[in-house]
């Protein structure tokens, strides 16, 4: 079973690896979903750390850490690898677009467009890039 990495800190809000907390409830962490208090399981010799629920395990903890996390990576970073694309012809396979690294000079974070929410609406200085982030 894939165990809990990442918790947000209830005063910034920020997302934190198991390894950058105090172990225990002193970790200051809540679950990235459902906002309950998580302890951090970070003392130990004999499993790998984590996070557990205080009170109630929640199914979504996982997904939604690794959904942030992901976000906050792009937005730090300001860039994407972009994999090759390519179609098959008849003939041949063209590749239409190399593998290559997109910069971005504006990362918006979670903006509503298209009547859903776009997790990262990334702008090149030519034209806007719409990034959803599923985990």
């Amino acid at each position: 079973m894939i165990k809990l990495s990442f918790g947000l800190d209830k005063k910034d809000g920020k997302i934190y690896h198991i390894s950058e907390v105090r172990n225990g409830l002193d970790c200051n962490c809540i679950c990235p979903h459902c906002k309950q208090d998580l302890i951090a399981c970070n003392n130990g010799t004999k499993q790998e750390y984590h996070f557990r629920h205080y009170i109630e395990e929640c199914k979504y903890a996982l997904e939604t850490a690794l959904h942030l996390f992901a976000k906050e990576v792009i937005d730090k970073h300001k860039k994407i690898r972009v994999p090759q694309f390519s179609v098959n012809s008849y003939i041949e396979r063209i590749e239409v677009l190399p593998e290559k690294d997109m910069y971005f000079e504006k990362i918006e974070l979670e903006s509503l467009k298209f009547k859903g929410i776009i997790d990262k609406p990334l702008l090149t200085i030519s034209y806007p890039l719409q990034i959803m982030v599923n985990c």
